[in-house]
């Protein structure tokens, strides 16, 4: 359960992260509006510490009510779920610790009011002569010049960290885990600083359609994503994080998949082959009884079960030393060969190498086997084979099945390896039918139904990764809508001479989308590049690389989607703007 707490609330400080990049864009551009007003009162003898402090101060209670009310409403979508999955879950009651309130009150008031602290500094530049002249604009920072130089630096500080985080050997778990998460951290943020510069080359890239289909409304769309490219870049950065990630899950879920099901192929020859649900062993009388079926040719059960090998915990597997190897292709190591099956008998084993090299277990070396009911068993090692390391379908040891059977009182099988004519596949189903754990599958496809579960464990990851998207999401609307509010003046004269509401709301719907096809343009390439560093360091599993490329289109529609459903508030209110009231906003 601790692993599960850890899981879960990991998912919700990348939520928390992506929420820092939407508070921050929001309040520099509140900030950015209210030059005039920061003027005046640094006219009227207000110090910029004051302004500083208002800034800061606003940072606080916005963090602060928002924090209460995600508080709520975080226990509202709890009780939520828990009715929905409520007889699948002990009647324990909702949990609300004391310290849950504490933890969630202060980590959402302190992000809002870190997020906030650079847009302060900044409304404290705001010049005093700036109160009497219109449309004056905040000044450019000093470090403004130098955020190219320093974007290099912190993303090569931070791959330097991830890629000792992930090849290097002898660090600790904590170790690993602090420089692979500050690596990741450093690296979405040099490449936030970074995105400033992207951004007119990318809008150029991904605002080509909107330029050639879109008419007017999509050339000054392309025109006015490009208008402050820090303001884009930061509502980007926020959809790259969700996107980067889930680019990651992909690729590496892709990888490991494709490795696996290869792993099951190289081992695994049959027509048929039966198996208990999600790795469960199943009874060896069901295995006995496909065995019987009509039609069957030759069968070759596997049983499993743990026991002490030499005082450690091991998976034991047993097979027929007849038929074992017509179904199941062992990789033999130098010394080994195939007669060490036919050499099993009632003492002898087979180990995998990984097994040998651990345990020091050479060929001729005598192995204790004790079962849970105390029955123990002296093998010899007869032969090394080694398997996929991503993979293995047998156990650490493997005894001969009469042997097994001898010291497992209660044998069970992990697998049924069946050959059979072509006419049995009905029988074998109806056989199968009435088994409560058996399940039946086709060589063929064995491979993928051996992957099932990890696909929906994938599927589970998507869903909490949404999140962080969702709240991206919510970053592009409050940037959209405070912009409709600073064009007010702008979008009066469109009007004036001639654009239609429709215009307007293609208008704020096209710069919607390119804004989220930078944000794809940038989080799908660094997610490929982060599964491609960690690919590598699991390549001595056997772990390849592949590139879901369904999968990042898919991600590219999404993104494109969440523009589109971003734009929808925004591109109301500027189609339904008053002109007359518009020319004369302040």
């Amino acid at each position: 359960m601790n692993i599960i707490r850890y899981f879960l609330l990991g998912f919700g400080c990348i939520a928390l992260f992506v929420g820092a990049f939407v508070i921050f864009n929001t309040l520099s551009i509140t900030v950015a509006q209210r030059t005039r007003e920061f003027a005046t009162l640094r006219t009227l003898g207000g110090s910029r510490k004051q302004v500083m402090r208002s800034v800061v101060l606003e940072g606080l209670v916005i963090g602060l009510l928002a924090s209460v009310v995600g508080l709520f409403a975080g226990v509202g979508i709890a009780k939520a779920m828990t009715a929905l999955v409520g007889s699948d879950l002990p009647d324990a009651g909702l949990v609300f610790a004391p310290r849950t309130i504490i933890i969630s009150l202060a980590l959402g008031t302190l992000i809002t009011l870190v997020a906030s602290i650079l847009p302060a500094r900044r409304a404290t530049r705001v010049p005093p002569i700036a109160a009497v002249r219109e449309g004056s604009i905040l000044p450019p920072s000093r470090f403004a010049a130098h955020s190219l130089k320093a974007a290099v630096v912190v993303v090569a500080g931070s791959v330097a960290a991830i890629s000792v985080g992930v090849f290097a050997s002898g660090l600790s778990t904590i170790a690993v885990a602090a420089l692979l998460g500050i690596g990741i951290l450093a690296l979405f943020l040099g490449v936030a600083l970074a995105a400033p510069h992207l951004v007119k080359p990318l809008a150029r890239l991904v605002g080509a359609p909107a330029r050639r289909g879109g008419g007017i409304a999509g050339d000054l769309a392309s025109s006015n994503s490009v208008r402050n490219p820090s303001r884009t870049a930061s509502t980007a950065a926020a959809l790259m994080v969700g996107l980067t990630l889930v680019t990651v899950v992909a690729v590496l879920g892709a990888g490991l998949r494709k490795s696996v099901e290869s792993a099951v192929t190289d081992q695994v020859k049959a027509a048929y082959i039966v198996d208990g649900p999600d790795g469960v062993s199943f009874a060896a009388a069901e295995g006995d009884a496909m065995a019987r079926v009509p039609g069957v040719k030759t069968a070759s059960n596997v049983r499993i079960d743990k026991a002490l090998v030499a005082g450690k915990e091991q998976d034991v597997t047993g097979v027929d030393p007849a038929t074992i190897g017509r179904f199941y292709t062992f990789k033999w190591i130098k010394g080994s060969s195939a007669a060490a099956i036919a050499g099993l008998g009632t003492d002898g084993a087979l180990v995998t190498q990984a097994y040998a090299d651990d345990q020091h277990a050479a060929i001729g070396k005598r192995l204790s086997v004790q079962t849970a009911s105390g029955d123990k068993r002296t093998v010899v090692v007869r032969g090394i084979y080694d398997p996929p390391e991503i993979e293995q379908m047998l156990g650490a040891v493997t005894i001969g099945q009469k042997a097994f059977d001898e010291v497992f009182p209660q044998p069970k099988n992990k697998f049924t390896f069946l050959d059979a004519a072509p006419g049995a596949h009905q029988a074998l189903i109806a056989a199968a039918a009435g088994f409560s754990d058996a399940k039946l599958h086709t060589g063929a496809a064995y491979a993928a139904d051996y992957t099932k579960g990890f696909a929906s464990f994938l599927r589970f990851l998507y869903v909490l990764l949404a999140f962080s998207v969702v709240v991206s999401l919510f970053g592009m609307v409050n940037t959209l809508v405070l912009t409709v509010f600073e064009r007010t003046r702008e979008l009066g004269m469109l009007r004036t001479i001639g654009m239609s509401r429709r215009q307007a709301r293609r208008m704020i719907r096209h710069e919607s989308v390119i804004t989220a096809l930078i944000g794809a343009a940038l989080g799908l390439p660094l997610g490929v590049f982060l599964a491609t560093l960690i690919t590598q360091a699991l390549s001595k599993y056997d772990v390849g690389l592949s590139i879901p490329i369904t999968e990042l289109v898919g991600f590219t529609i999404i993104a494109i989607l969440a523009g589109l459903g971003a734009a929808i508030i925004p591109a109301r209110r500027a189609s339904r703007l008053n002109v007359l009231d518009a020319l004369h906003y302040e």
